[in-house]
């Protein structure tokens, strides 16, 4: 009974020790965790844009090449495959690889990723139940030259130093199908009638908005990773970019948005609210136009169309203008939108004087490189803080600096 009760100790104790050092390695583990891509020294000025058709003419990437930037973001569509195949996936990135003024601008910008979309998957308005969706993310990490992780899905952070993190969310992955589900991929390749189906797609969603929907964008893991990432980056760094490929503050149901998934919208204010980033604005891509949306402390700034808008098509050109000016109560101003081609640009102003908060310029910019949007000047104050001294994010017109 002795020799039993001496083990008995001699076994409690090794648990104890066992689980004293587990939980030390755990300490240490989340006291050393960072962005996934970390980038030592300091950046001046990000590039991001979306919609890009590979075999279409590509005036922008000229510009962008003379900008003097460290880094550049797909914000979603960086090719049109013209089948939902994977094949024609496949073909469709190495054609926009071998475009030679996007591979010459590669060489100006140190770091190039992005977030995935609808047509990047190559199924319109596609979600987690699309076909292959393991072979068409591998295509997308190939295509960007990143390399694969366990991660089930394209969601990643970057950090520059103390000044900038940026965090591209996976918004197709894990997202359910829509209440009514989208017609979009229908009648692929069929003439007329497969052209006419996107914006089918869109009619329904704007004939049921009234219904909304209890589905999810995110799903639990990325959830729970991006709630991780703006603990973290709340303590380390001045301002706080979320990509998000398709519209979060938008009023317009006609486009695919987070709107449609309301209690997934709700679950990332609330995020916000509680974690509170410094410095925070929200990228989105998607919807063939640019466009400013404030909505509380929140401000979303939209570059979509690098190679073509809603201007382009004659169909396009002639019904979405009336619904872009009705649906406008997301907006700081009814007309802070536009349909030419069009690039986002971050610049990243230093401190105007020992003690003063540090502060960044978003703009969305034509072919010749100017503002066509009033630019968003946000603070590196707290989401949500307002101290008297006005908002976070002012929208106004002016040119950042040169660098």
């Amino acid at each position: 009974d002795l020799r039993k009760r001496k083990m008995r100790r001699r076994v409690a104790s090794f648990c104890w020790w066992k689980k004293a050092v587990m939980l030390a390695l755990t300490m240490v583990v989340w006291s050393v965790r960072g962005a996934d891509y970390e980038h030592g020294g300091a950046v001046r000025r990000v590039l991001f844009g979306s919609c890009n058709k590979q075999h279409a003419p590509q005036p922008l990437w000229a510009t962008m090449s003379n900008a003097g930037a460290s880094a550049f973001f797909w914000t979603g569509d960086a090719v049109y495959p013209n089948r939902s195949d994977a094949d024609a996936l496949e073909t469709a990135f190495r054609l926009q690889r071998l475009r030679p003024e996007y591979a010459s601008f590669l060489e100006t910008v140190s770091v190039v990723d992005g977030t995935w979309d609808d047509h990047d998957l190559g199924v319109n308005d596609a979600g987690r139940d699309a076909a292959e969706l393991d072979r068409r993310r591998e295509l997308f990490f190939d295509f960007l030259g990143r390399t694969k992780t366990r991660r089930n899905g394209t969601y990643v952070s970057h950090r520059f130093g103390d000044d900038l993190v940026v965090i591209l969310l996976d918004t197709r992955s894990f997202r359910d199908s829509y209440l009514v589900p989208s017609v979009g991929a229908w009648c692929r390749g069929v003439p007329v009638i497969g052209r006419m189906m996107p914006l089918l797609a869109a009619l329904v969603r704007l004939s049921t908005r009234w219904l909304g929907g209890f589905g999810d964008v995110l799903g639990e893991a990325q959830w729970q990773w991006l709630e991780r990432e703006l603990l973290d980056a709340a303590d380390a760094a001045n301002f706080v970019v979320v990509v998000s490929s398709i519209q979060f503050a938008t009023s317009n149901p006609s486009f695919e948005s987070w709107g449609h998934f309301p209690r997934a919208k709700r679950r990332f204010q609330d995020l916000l609210s509680a974690t509170k980033p410094k410095g925070f604005v929200l990228l989105s891509g998607d919807v063939h136009h640019a466009e400013i949306a404030k909505v509380g402390p929140l401000t979303e700034v939209t570059s979509s169309g690098m190679t073509h808008t809603l201007a382009t098509s004659k169909v396009t050109r002639l019904l979405f203008p009336p619904l872009l000016a009705f649906f406008r109560s997301h907006r700081p101003h009814p007309d802070a939108y536009a349909t030419q081609l069009n690039y986002g640009q971050i610049d990243l102003l230093p401190s105007p004087a020992k003690g003063k908060e540090p502060s960044m310029v978003v703009s969305v910019r034509g072919v010749d490189g100017l503002p066509i949007l009033p630019t968003v000047q946000v603070r590196s104050r707290p989401y949500g803080d307002d101290d008297g001294d006005g908002d976070q994010t002012t929208c106004q017109q002016q040119t950042p600096p040169s660098l």
